[in-house]
């Protein structure tokens, strides 16, 4: 059950904030005139090729993104929560070679258009990109996403299939959600409105006590100096984004089926996790950097991200489809122990299940499921759940799990038989390579 205190560490990995006061004026770049948060903070280089705009068909917002860079190959940049397209700075000389690079300010960041009264949701982040590189007639790309960015991505591959062909993900992440009736769904709701309320007031002296979390006193002492934007941020809108990019329905697997590199600045704590929101990535993690690792750690990170995007070598996984499923086994529990390291302390239980029946694709097969339970509410969710199919030829399907385990059973079972119902299965990997996805009862 997630704490207030760890919903803010969470967001310490999230995204770094550094963006602006917004007004209905455009000010030229590194202009001594002007009077927005950049203008007082940073002196934005000019001369880095072309500064351009472009106003989204669906919101009438004007969107800024910066051309940098010549090449056979189109790469995208979205920088992470509330950040300014500059987050990249690092990779603006590196790429200027090599590729066309267009780095994006989406609505209510950097120099893009952030009025009040506009809810920033992913879903229309997703529509600036498609503004952007529909007018540079951009049809396929390489997408770089930081922090945020790989949510705000998401939800461009779902409206806009095909057009990613591969993606970068910079210590970015998704946030999943308890599943419906598990008692912790309503604690993390409420922590979340209650975290979004709170950061509306935030001051210096939050901010301050923030900014190490991102960036620590190991960090550069350039990138020291660039969060000072922090100061000045909006927080209405700070909280807006926030809230927006924590919601439910941005924070479904995907189910990307193109080559995905994750660069990371600590070691993924929880690998089914790690397969099922960016399945079969290349894995690397930077030791001793803070979250920007593209800044941080960028004369390592740019050959990575070059080296990935020319490898010719990857192997497409498996599709993924959706496929009708229904199982029915009857097993015993083979084990129910208290496992701190596992699952914490009671009334989390680690709980081994084996059994047999029978299922769609697999017929007669075996059962496995190794999971953490709360013993008194009969929760479960994902993450935390190992478990397997076993044909009788020897195919195995994986499986990952959220649900509830009910008293319950059929009338030709014996008493001892406890039914394992609503649950729902989300099926990663599968026979013969195919990739399932549904989610059945």
């Amino acid at each position: 059950m997630k704490t207030l205190k760890t919903l803010f560490l969470f967001i310490a990995v999230t995204g770094l904030l550094v963006s602006c006061s917004k007004s209905d004026d455009f000010w030229g770049i590194g202009s001594p005139d002007s009077e927005n948060c950049y203008g007082k903070h940073f002196n934005r280089p000019g001369g880095l090729d072309q500064d351009r705009y472009i106003t989204m068909k669906t919101t009438g917002l004007r969107v800024h993104y910066r051309i940098i860079g010549k090449g056979p190959i189109d790469i995208v940049f979205i920088p992470g929560w509330t950040n300014p397209l500059e987050i990249y700075s690092k990779q603006f000389d590196y790429f200027r070679d090599k590729a066309r690079c267009i780095y994006i300010d989406i609505p209510g960041q950097g120099l893009s258009d952030a009025p009040e009264g506009v809810d920033y949701t992913m879903g229309m982040m997703a529509d600036a990109i498609y503004d952007v590189v529909k007018k540079e007639g951009i049809r396929k790309f390489v997408a770089v996403g930081f922090s945020m960015g790989p949510t705000v991505l998401g939800q461009f591959e779902l409206k806009h299939p095909g057009m990613i062909t591969k993606l970068v993900n910079l210590d970015g992440g998704f946030t999943p959600w308890p599943p419906i009736g598990d008692p912790a769904r309503e604690t993390f709701i409420a922590e979340l409105e209650g975290f979004c309320s709170w950061m509306e007031t935030w001051g210096k002296e939050e901010w301050d006590a923030f900014i190490p979390l991102l960036v620590p006193d190991s960090s550069p002492e350039d990138l020291k100096e660039f969060v000072e934007y922090v100061y000045d941020l909006p927080m209405w809108l700070v909280a807006n984004i926030y809230w927006n990019c924590s919601l439910e329905e941005v924070n479904q697997p995907i189910g990307w089926t193109f080559p995905i590199l994750s660069i990371y600045s600590a070691e993924p704590t929880d690998m089914d996790y790690e397969q099922l929101y960016f399945p079969d990535a290349d894995i690397h993690v930077m030791e001793g950097s803070g979250h920007v690792v593209q800044w941080e750690k960028h004369e390592i990170v740019n050959p990575l991200i070059w080296k990935f995007i020319n490898d010719r070598h990857w192997r497409p996984g498996p599709k993924t489809v959706t496929l009708p499923f229904t199982c029915d086994y009857i097993g015993n529990y083979t084990s129910v122990a208290v496992d701190e390291e596992k699952c914490g302390s009671y009334p989390e239980m680690r709980v081994i299940v084996d059994g047999s029946g029978t299922g769609t694709y697999v017929g007669e097969s075996t059962i496995h499921f190794d999971f953490c339970c709360n013993w008194e509410t009969g929760y479960y969710g994902y993450g935390k759940t190992y478990a397997y199919i076993e044909a009788e030829d020897g195919d195995i399907l994986y499986v990952t799990c959220s649900g509830q385990v009910i008293d319950g059973k059929l009338d030709d079972h014996p008493d001892y038989v406890i039914r394992i119902g609503e649950t729902h299965l989300r099926f990663w990997e599968a026979l013969d390579g195919l990739r399932v996805q549904p989610e059945v009862e």
